[in-house]
């Protein structure tokens, strides 16, 4: 059973972070039975202009650079193929971050840095990342004509990222499309 809480921004913010807050307070609503409940959050609170502890984030400890990697998202439609996202947009993006950032390792920033030295393909990459934003409950995916889009929050994630081509076909999930800039 889904149980939707609400919860002030000042309050969240002093439990998590260890710290009270000046600014007032902002009622919010989130679902703790999704694991995108985060992400909402995140973009919520940005808006608020109030600061999070990106230690509490659900998957900050397996993808630290998932926030800066989910803008590649920004202005995207709601649902499209890979094959409609352009090469040279995603190689100009790794080259970007890996001369911003060139000393992190985790492995979204390790498979940046390989695409703009030219070692793996961006290709490659779309599936890796989108194989991570599915994960995340980001997106969800549908890898084949015949297929319902699958979602990694509803049941067992059964998308493995070699079944990642540019056919397949990409739904950002509502929940970002405010933060992402998507329209409705």
């Amino acid at each position: 059973m889904r149980k939707t809480f609400c919860i002030s921004a000042a309050m969240f913010l002093t439990l998590f972070s260890g710290s009270a807050l000046s600014q007032p307070s902002y009622n919010l609503q989130f679902n703790l039975s999704q694991p995108w409940y985060n992400w909402h959050f995140i973009g919520t609170l940005k808006k608020l202009n109030a600061y999070i502890n990106m230690n509490d984030i659900e998957w900050f400890g397996d993808y630290p650079t998932l926030l800066e990697f989910s803008t590649f998202l920004r202005k995207k439609p709601k649902q499209f193929k890979l094959v409609d996202l352009n090469a040279k947009e995603i190689e100009e993006f790794c080259l970007h971050y890996a001369i911003k950032y060139p000393d992190r390792n985790d492995i979204l920033s390790l498979q940046a840095r390989q695409v703009a030295e030219g070692m793996i393909s961006s290709i490659a990459f779309f599936s890796f990342l989108f194989h991570v934003f599915y994960r995340t409950g980001i997106v969800g995916l549908k890898t084949e004509t015949f297929d319902k889009m699958q979602w990694s929050h509803k049941g067992a994630s059964t998308i493995a990222a070699n079944t990642i081509d540019l056919n397949t076909r990409v739904e950002i999930h509502p929940t970002f499309w405010r933060v992402l800039g998507i329209g409705p």
